[in-house]
C-alpha cells in the first residue's frame, strides 16, 4: 500500500514539473515572438520614415559665407533648382535608393505577417510561434540586402550628387562661390535615417546568412567592412573633425573623398588643397606621376618599398630561425642569444633607421635599398628567433621519450618532431613580422638621404606641401602590409592544416 502511494505521489510531482516546464516553454516562445515583432516594428519605423520623408531636408549645401539651401529626398531624385538654374539632373541612383527602401518595407511586412499567422496556427500546440528555416532566411535577406544597399547610397551621397551636377549648375556654383567653397553636410534627420537604414539592413542581413558557410568563413571580414564604412562616413562628413577638435577648413586632417561641390578659387586658379580627397589622390597617382622631375606614382613607390620589405622579411625570417636552431643545439649559448634578440626587438625603429642610413652616406638607389633591407632584417629576425625557439623547445610531455623508444636520431627528431611543432610559432612570427617589416621599411625611407623613391620618402616630401597626398601614401603602405599578412595566412592554412587551430568548427 505504501509503495503504490509513493508511486502515485511521484507521478503527480512529475506531472506538475512537466506542467511548469510547458508553461515556461510557452512563455519563452511568446517572448521570442514579441522580441521579433518589436525589432520588426522598430525597423519598419526607420524605413517608413525614410520613405515618407522625401520632403525632409536630408543635406545642407552651404559655403564659407552666407549662401545655403537644403536638399530634400525628392529634390535629389528629380533635380535641384537654385534661382531658376537646374543644378542637378534627374538621379536614377537616388531613385534606386528609395526603391530599395520600399522593397525592404515589403519584406518587413511579409515577415511580420508570416510570424503572426504562424503564431495563430500554433495556438494550443507545441509548435514554433515564428516561421523557421529557409522562408525566414529569405525574408530576412529581402529586408537586409535592399536596406543595406539604400544606406550605402545615402552614405555615399556626395559622389552621387557629383554624378548628377549639370554643366549649368557647375558654372553657376563658380559664379556664386568665387573663393568660397560649397560644402555638403547631412542634417540631423538625414544622419539618423541613414544610420538607421544601415544598422537595420546589416542586422537582418547578418541574421539571415549567419547559418551559411560564407558567414562562418568570412564573418570577421564582414564586420570589419561595416566598421570601415561607418568610419569613412563619419570622416567624410566632418564628425571625426568635430570629435578631435580639428578645424575642417584646414588641411591637417583631409577628407577621404572630395569634400566640396565646387572648390575653385579665382585667386589661385585651382582647387583648394584642404578639399582634395585622400582616395581621389590615391586613384590619380596610382599609375601616373604628377611631376616630371620626381616619380611620385603610387605603384612605382610601392614596388620599391615592398621590394625592400620582402627582402628583409625573408632574410630576417631565415636568420631568426637559424639562430633559434643554434640556440637549441647549443643550450649554453641559447639564453644569451635570446637576450640579444630581445634587445633588438626592443630597439626603437625611429632610432634604428637613421643610424643604419648614416652607415650608407651615398644617396644612390642601391645603398638606400641595402640600408632598408638591413633595418627590416634586424626587426624581423628578433621576433622570429623568440617564437621559433619556443616552438623548437616547448614540446608535449613524453614526446622525446617516445622518439628515444623508437631509436630516432637527432635528424629524425628534428624533422618529425621539433620542426612540425615549431611551425605554428613560425607562422605567428611571420604574421607579426608582416607589420613590423612594413614599419621598418617605411620609417627607413622616411629618414633616407635619397629623395627619389619609396612610400616613406614620398610621405615625407608631401607632408608640408599636399597633406592629402601623404595620406594616400599611408593607405598604400597599409594595403601592402595587409596583402603580405593575407598571403602568410593563406600559406599557413595550407601548411599546418593538421593543427587544431586551423580546424573549422
Amino acid at each position: 500500500m505504501t509503495n503504490s502511494t509513493d508511486t502515485h505521489t511521484l507521478q503527480h510531482r512529475n506531472q506538475q514539473l512537466l506542467s511548469v516546464l510547458a508553461v515556461q516553454e510557452d512563455y519563452a516562445r511568446v517572448a521570442r515572438l514579441l522580441k521579433d515583432l518589436c525589432f520588426l516594428a522598430a525597423a519598419g519605423a526607420v524605413l517608413g520614415l525614410t520613405l515618407a520623408g522625401l520632403n525632409w531636408p536630408l543635406f545642407t549645401v552651404s559655403n564659407d559665407f552666407e549662401y545655403a539651401w537644403n536638399v530634400t529626398g525628392s529634390a535629389l531624385v528629380s533635380g535641384i533648382r537654385v534661382d531658376g538654374v537646374q543644378m542637378t539632373g534627374w538621379s536614377a541612383i537616388a531613385l534606386l535608393a528609395y526603391l530599395c527602401v520600399a522593397v525592404a518595407l515589403v519584406g518587413l511586412v511579409l515577415l511580420a505577417a508570416a510570424d503572426v499567422v504562424t503564431a495563430a496556427k500554433a495556438r494550443g500546440h507545441r509548435g514554433a510561434l515564428t516561421i523557421q528555416g529557409r522562408p525566414r532566411t529569405a525574408c530576412k535577406c529581402l529586408i537586409g540586402i535592399p536596406a543595406t544597399a539604400a544606406a550605402l547610397i545615402f552614405l555615399l551621397f556626395e559622389p552621387v550628387y557629383h554624378l548628377a551636377v549639370t554643366e549649368a549648375g557647375q558654372a553657376y556654383m563658380q559664379t556664386l562661390s568665387e573663393n568660397f567653397s560649397f560644402n555638403l553636410s547631412p542634417s540631423g534627420v538625414g544622419t539618423a535615417l541613414m544610420l538607421g537604414c544601415f544598422f537595420t539592413g546589416t542586422y537582418y542581413l547578418c541574421s539571415g546568412v549567419r547559418r551559411t558557410r560564407f558567414w562562418r568563413r568570412h564573418q570577421g571580414g564582414c564586420y570589419l567592412l561595416a566598421i570601415v564604412i561607418l568610419i569613412l562616413y563619419f570622416w567624410q562628413y566632418g564628425y571625426l573633425h568635430t570629435l578631435f577638435g580639428i578645424d575642417q577648413t584646414t588641411s591637417s586632417f583631409p577628407y577621404p573623398f572630395a569634400r566640396a561641390i565646387n572648390s575653385y578659387s579665382k585667386f589661385t586658379g585651382g582647387v583648394k588643397g584642404s578639399y582634395n580627397g585622400v582616395f581621389t589622390s590615391l586613384a590619380q597617382a596610382l599609375f601616373t606621376s604628377s611631376s616630371a622631375t620626381l616619380n611620385d606614382g603610387i605603384l612605382y613607390n610601392a614596388a620599391t618599398t615592398v621590394g625592400g620589405m620582402l627582402a628583409g622579411f625573408v632574410l630576417g625570417g631565415l636568420l631568426g630561425y637559424g639562430v633559434a636552431l643554434l640556440a637549441v643545439c647549443f643550450r649554453r649559448w641559447g639564453s644569451g642569444v635570446l637576450t640579444v634578440c630581445c634587445i633588438l626587438a626592443a630597439f626603437p625603429v625611429v632610432a634604428l633607421g637613421p643610424i643604419v642610413n648614416h652607415w650608407f652616406p651615398s644617396n644612390s638607389y642601391v645603398m638606400s635599398f641595402i640600408a632598408k633591407v638591413i633595418v627590416v632584417t634586424i626587426l624581423s629576425m628578433a621576433g622570429m628567433t623568440v617564437n621559433a625557439y619556443k616552438g623548437l623547445t616547448v614540446l608535449k610531455p613524453n614526446t622525446l621519450d617516445l622518439m628515444a623508444i623508437y631509436d630516432a636520431g637527432t635528424k629524425d627528431t628534428f624533422l618529425k618532431l621539433r620542426l612540425p611543432n615549431s611551425l605554428p610559432n613560425v607562422f605567428t612570427a611571420l604574421k607579426t613580422n608582416s607589420a613590423t617589416a612594413l614599419m621598418g621599411s617605411f620609417v627607413c625611407e622616411f629618414y633616407s638621404r635619397s629623395k627619389t623613391y619609396g612610400l616613406g620618402m614620398m610621405f615625407n616630401n608631401y607632408w608640408d606641401v599636399a597633406r592629402y597626398k601623404s595620406w594616400a601614401y599611408i593607405i598604400a603602405a597599409i594595403v601592402s602590409g595587409l596583402v603580405l599578412y593575407l598571403i602568410v595566412a593563406a600559406v599557413e592554412r595550407r601548411c599546418i592544416a593538421w593543427h587544431p587551430s586551423m580546424r573549422r568548427k
